[in-house]
């Protein structure tokens, strides 16, 4: 009777720990992203404008235009499997070829190699300031020497 009653606690703590979790897990899978929610236009779509290898894992029907940051587009998208979203920026809009792709979520980041970083985040998210957002689900954050140049100019 001792030993059931010294576990006791363990226990409680243990099905607490498991409540914690779960609930963790049900707020982060119910991030909404509202640029994927609308539905796709023209200028959404990314299918025969861009090598097949960018879209290697993409729901070709999810992809969005979210806007652009110092002349690069950004778009986002879902995976195929519909389990994480993807983040894709145009880092060479004269040619079309150069592209940086990045999936996970709910949040993920892809960096240009001047340290600028776009982030995909849920709705909601706001902007620290040396961030911006662009669209309601992508945060930018300029490299140094770009919130240097703006600052001096």
């Amino acid at each position: 009777m001792m030993r059931v009653a010294a576990r006791i606690p363990l226990l409680i703590g243990v099905m607490l720990g498991c409540v914690f979790t779960l609930a963790g897990c049900v707020s982060s899978g119910g991030s909404s992203y509202s640029d994927l929610e609308r539905a796709q236009t023209d200028a959404d779509q990314l299918v025969g404008v861009v090598p097949p290898r960018v879209l290697d894992g993409v729901k070709e029907e999810s992809t969005r235009f979210v806007g652009e940051f110092d002349e690069l587009p950004i778009f986002i998208g879902s995976s195929v499997d519909g389990r994480s979203h993807c983040l894709l920026v145009n880092t060479s809009p004269e040619n079309n070829d150069s592209w940086l792709v990045g999936r996970g979520g709910p949040s993920l980041a892809v960096s240009l190699q001047d340290d600028t970083t776009f982030k995909l985040v849920p709705d909601g998210a706001v902007a620290k300031d040396d961030e911006q957002l662009v669209g309601v689900n992508v945060l930018v954050e300029p490299s140094e020497w770009q919130r240097d140049a703006t600052l001096s100019g």
